[in-house]
Parts: C-alpha cells; sequence; structure tokens
C-alpha cells in the first residue's frame, strides 16, 4: 500500500496539497524538493499511471497531454507516513465519530472505503477495525483513532473480532481472562456452553442461587 516513506507516496501527498490537476511535468517539479530530486519524466509519468491504475488518481485525457486529477476520496485525507495516523478532514458523524464518505447518494464510513483499496470488498459478517488504538484510547465515540483512514492501521476482522478488541468491559475482561465480575476463567471456573462461549462458574452459580430464594419469596 502507499506509503510517503516511497517515491510514489511521497508525489501523492504532494499532489494532495497542491490541490490542482497535475501534468507530467508538474509531477517532476514536485519531485524536486523530495529525497528524489532526479527523477525525470519518464519516472514521473511511470508513477502517475501507477497511482491511477490504484484509484489514488484520475486521469483526464487532453489533446496532447494527460492531465491527472486526485481521486475525490483521498483529497480529502490529511496523508502521512505508514507509521502516522492519515486523518479525515471532511464530514465525520457527530454519533460515532467515523469518518463519512458520499457514494451514489449513500453515506459510507471513509474507514470502510479505505481498507478497500488495501483488502479489496469487505466479506459479509466483517467489519474494518482500527489497530492504531492504545491503551489510552477511552473508546466509544471519544476514540480519537476513528477519524484514521490509514490503510496501513485497518485491518478486515470478524464482528467477534472487532467487538473483542473494543473498549467495552465485556472485551478488556476477555482479554484478561477474567468474567465482567473479575472472576478468572480457571478451568474449574469455565462453563464452556455448545455455542462456543463460555461462562463463569461463580457468576453461574450466584445466579443460581438468587434465582432459587426469590423463587421462595415468591412461593
Amino acid at each position: 500500500m502507499i506509503s510517503t516513506e516511497t517515491r510514489r507516496g511521497y508525489l501523492l501527498a504532494a499532489l494532495v496539497t497542491d490541490g490542482q490537476a497535475v501534468t507530467v511535468a508538474r509531477a517532476v517539479q514536485l519531485l524536486d524538493g523530495s529525497p528524489w530530486p532526479t527523477a525525470g519524466r519518464n519516472t514521473a509519468r511511470k508513477d502517475l499511471r501507477a497511482l491511477a491504475l490504484d484509484g489514488f488518481l484520475v486521469a483526464i485525457d487532453k489533446p496532447g497531454r494527460r492531465t491527472y486529477l486526485v481521486d475525490r476520496f483521498w483529497a480529502k485525507v490529511q496523508i502521512g507516513t505508514a507509521a502516522e495516523c492519515w486523518q479525515w478532514t471532511a464530514a465525520v458523524n457527530p454519533k460515532t465519530g467515523y469518518g463519512q464518505f458520499r457514494i451514489g447518494g449513500t453515506m459510507r464510513g471513509a474507514h470502510t472505503i479505505a481498507a478497500v483499496y488495501r483488502h479489496g470488498p469487505v466479506p459479509t459478517g466483517h467489519v474494518v477495525d482500527h489497530e492504531c488504538h492504545t491503551d489510552a484510547c477511552p473508546g466509544g465515540d471519544q476514540c480519537l483513532h476513528r477519524s484514521c483512514v490509514n490503510p496501513h492501521h485497518l485491518a478486515v476482522v470478524t464482528i467477534a473480532e472487532n467487538t473483542r478488541r473494543g473498549m467495552a468491559p465485556s472485551a478488556v475482561a476477555a482479554r484478561e481472562n477474567r468474567c465482567t465480575a473479575g472472576h478468572e476463567f480457571t478451568p474449574e471456573n469455565t462453563i464452556n456452553k455448545t455455542d462456543g462461549h463460555r461462562r463463569c462458574r461463580t457468576c453461574f452459580n450466584a445466579w443460581q442461587r438468587a434465582r432459587y430464594a426469590a423463587k421462595g419469596v415468591a412461593a
């Protein structure tokens, strides 16, 4: 996937900042101040064609020359290095914190569209997960990483895996091998259900005792 640590990625970031249609000659000028200042017209032409094939640029044929425009999706992205979060600069859903992008009259998650560039279509039963979360993330709609569309930071996972990776109390407890009440899932304290899930035996026994006690009161 594209990275500003490569010549091609540097050129794309420069085109996004430039904000105008670009010719081969302009691409050479933009590369002149890069770590690859000796790149000539043939190199720039190949880079522009490759970026267009990858969906980052749109080619527009004009008499005697070809001009490229940055794809309208990537024009709304603050592109950085592969390690940095690429911030979505357009509309953001105020309830979820995810970037939004309109395609064919329908608003879609910007991070999902970015992931398609790297992974292809998202299979049924899967979602796009941000791998740039840190332990300091508050989770939920307050997570600042939700506006990141860096394909390097995105992974296609099952819905169950996405939930497990989250910051919800149940997800945190599962990663710590404990139930939500804090009881450790030891072999003796684990009830393995037929659907693949597990249940805390201590909590289950407490639930049963409370249930029987309630029945006794009712009787």
